[in-house]
């Protein structure tokens, strides 16, 4: 059995209900529509113009920021240090390191130099030392051998003279002896002549007892049979002679071993010397370092690309601008350029440049956070 379809019947109720199957009609509606699609179409042009707007100014922007960061060479990038910062602890340890070994190689040059002032003295006293036992052992053999010739002069002289004079002597006491013994037996003297007579006697006996007795000693010492022998008598012995030799022996050697320590000594305190001047202008150089200075204090800083650095200097006027490059007005000034050479990123392609860190100074603070300022003069002069 086919399925019948029916006509629904054309009633009233279905002239009061639309059907989906048919579409809107009349004026109003058709106006409706155009209206809608005009005003989507215009927000539609309106977004893809801005866009496009955007786009190009965007396009613009970044060419002209190049443009001016590769050919403009008066822009700076400014940098808050702060003893937080991660160059400023690595900065600051390298400098305490640095410090520390100057203090380190300055203790041991002045050891070394304390050292090398006691071996000089010591030295100096012992070559002073050694040509004073020289000079005394050539004036002892000196004096000693004028002295055997003085001697031997004597000798000749008391061969001849002093056994005549002991007889004379001899004689003149025998014969006043003879005289007072005949007036003490005549009594032509009284008692204290006698006294007196026999004191002089006894003078001449004592003056006739010392010559003998000189006389002996002299033949005593001069009683060697040739000049050798009578020389080892007066300058001592053999083992005196071998003791002083061995003395000076011994002082030579130590005044030559005291040279061979200074030469080494000298040497090293040169090479300390100049490791103290190096690490001296080093530890200076690191002292004027921004980021050791920033260990203590916040510091604001600024670096310049040499290309940059031409007509910078103290006092050279620093700008902010509210367009990167444009809209620009003065807001501080440089303070110092800082000695030593620095390594930073360009603000626009990231490359590293070479240059140098400017100590400046803002009214605000806040214009150290942008991204780079420009010294001397506006770009575009405003």
């Amino acid at each position: 059995m086919s399925p019948s379809f029916e006509k629904p019947m054309d009633t009233a109720e279905n002239h009061l209900v639309p059907s989906i199957e048919r579409p809107l009609s009349g004026p109003r509606s058709s106006a409706l529509v155009l209206s809608l699609n005009s005003f989507f179409v215009g927000v539609y042009k309106l977004f893809g113009f801005a866009l496009l707007l955007a786009i190009v100014f965007g396009m613009a922007t970044y060419l002209f920021a190049s443009a001016y960061f590769h050919l403009s060479t008066s822009w700076i990038v400014p940098e808050i240090l702060s003893p937080q910062h991660d160059k400023v602890a690595r900065e600051s340890m390298h400098f305490l390191e640095q410090k520390y070994q100057l203090r380190k190689l300055q203790v041991e040059k002045a050891e070394v130099q304390g050292e090398l002032s006691i071996l000089e003295k010591n030295l100096q006293g012992k070559t002073d030392y050694q040509k004073a036992f020289v000079a005394a052992i050539k004036l002892d053999e000196e004096v000693n051998k004028k002295f055997l010739k003085e001697l031997i002069e004597v000798k000749k002289g008391l061969t001849k003279s002093n056994p005549k004079a002991l007889q004379e002597l001899k004689s003149l006491s025998e014969a006043e002896e003879q005289m007072l013994k005949q007036a003490e037996a005549n009594n032509l003297l009284d008692r204290k002549e006698i006294l007196d007579r026999r004191s002089s006697l006894a003078h001449l006996e004592m003056q006739w007892v010392e010559r003998r007795q000189k006389l002996a000693n002299l033949k005593r010492m001069l009683g060697a049979s040739d000049t050798s022998s009578a020389e080892n008598d007066l300058s001592g012995n053999a083992i005196e002679r071998i003791k002083n030799q061995k003395d000076l022996f011994e002082t030579s050697l130590e005044t030559y071993s005291l040279g061979l320590r200074k030469d080494p000594l000298v040497r090293k305190l040169q090479a300390l010397s100049d490791l103290v001047q190096v690490f001296e202008a080093s530890v200076d150089a690191l002292e004027t370092s921004p980021f050791v200075q920033a260990s203590k204090a916040t510091v604001t800083v600024a670096f310049a690309p040499y290309a940059n650095l031409k007509d910078v200097d103290k006092g050279s006027k620093i700008y902010g601008c509210f367009l990167v490059f444009a809209v620009c007005r003065k807001i501080g000034e440089v303070a110092e350029v800082l000695p030593g050479e620095a390594t930073e990123s360009h603000p626009f392609s990231g490359r590293n440049l070479r240059g140098k860190f400017l100590r400046i100074e803002l009214q605000k603070t806040d214009w150290a956070e942008k991204a780079s300022l420009v010294v001397n003069r506006p770009p575009f002069f405003f």
